[in-house]
């Protein structure tokens, strides 16, 4: 099984969308996904998973609206397809420093690390 991240749109921003951390990880857990590990309160997790990254987005999706009502936008991208993303300077001006620690955090997670 190989690493997969999935980043959650618009998670416990403010008062809305509010997912503990704790929870969504019990709640992969329970669905069968394996080293699930989140990013501080993001939504971003990383994991273990065989399948392709449109069908664990799917599958991340229903959980999350089953378990906890919500109705959130979900994304997952092999290690690999996040580490393109990281070295495609076409980014520019739009990758904050912020955004390349997230990202360089995610894929040292992806590594075990």
């Amino acid at each position: 099984m190989a690493p997969q991240v999935v980043l959650l749109r618009g998670i416990n921003l403010g008062p809305n969308n509010r997912i503990a951390m704790p929870a969504l990880r019990e709640a992969l857990a329970d669905a069968g996904f394996e080293d699930a590990r989140t990013y501080v309160q993001s939504g971003n997790i990383v994991l273990k998973h065989r399948g392709r990254p449109d069908v664990l987005a799917e599958r991340v999706h229903d959980l999350i609206a089953e378990r906890f009502g919500l109705d959130i936008a979900v994304l997952a991208r092999t290690r690999a397809e996040l580490a393109a993303a990281l070295a495609d300077k076409r980014l520019g001006v739009t990758a904050t420093a912020r955004n390349w620690t997230t990202v360089t955090t995610l894929l040292r997670m992806a590594d075990g690390d």
